[in-house]
């Protein structure tokens, strides 16, 4: 969030809501997440069918483990675009302008 921090303090200074700001952030990180999330999720079922053929006996494919993995995984981005963003916001805007 440090790299963001003047554009975050430009939107601030120009009457954007510190709610806007965070929203518009948190929507580009998770946009990133859920784009790695599809691809991490089509590798894992991709590698699961190409290593049934070497278990024997055992389901490679189980639906609740997977969804459970991409919530998970999904919640852990969230926090970590939102964290940051709100610690960023609450700098004050001619402060971040100052010091370029």
């Amino acid at each position: 969030m440090s790299q963001r921090t003047k554009e975050i303090g430009i939107r601030t200074a120009l009457a954007a809501t510190t709610a806007a700001v965070s929203g518009l952030i948190l929507k580009q990180s998770m946009r990133l997440a859920l784009l790695g999330t599809l691809v991490g999720t089509a590798l894992a079922l991709g590698m699961s069918k190409a290593l049934a053929s070497m278990i024997v006996m055992i389901d490679t494919f189980d639906g609740l483990t997977y969804i459970a993995a991409i919530l998970f995984v999904l919640a852990a981005c969230a926090a970590a675009g939102y964290l940051p963003t709100r610690r960023a916001t609450r700098i004050d805007p001619i402060a971040t302008l100052r010091y370029d």
